[in-house]
C-alpha cells in the first residue's frame, strides 16, 4: 500500500505515467527513512524490487529501458 500510494503521489507531481524505479527508491528512502531494497530483502529474500512489482501486473507495469 505504501508503494502504490507513493507512486500515485509521484504521478501527480510529475504528470507522467512512468516513474523510474531508481527515482522511486530515492523518494521512498526520503519519505520512510528506509531503503526499498532492505524492505524487499526482509519480506522476500533473494528478490529485488522489480521482481516484487512484477508479481502484481494489475497494479504495476514494468518497462525495461534498453541500455543503449
Amino acid at each position: 500500500m505504501q508503494v502504490k500510494g507513493l507512486i500515485k503521489e509521484e504521478h501527480k507531481l510529475t504528470a507522467s505515467a512512468w516513474v523510474k524505479l531508481s527515482h522511486f527508491s530515492k523518494v521512498y528512502k526520503v519519505k520512510y527513512q528506509l531503503h526499498l531494497s532492505h524492505i524487499v530483502s526482509k519480506y522476500s529474500p533473494g528478490k529485488n524490487a522489480k521482481d516484487i512489482l512484477a508479481k502484481y501486473p494489475a497494479d504495476f507495469v514494468i518497462h525495461q529501458i534498453d541500455d543503449s
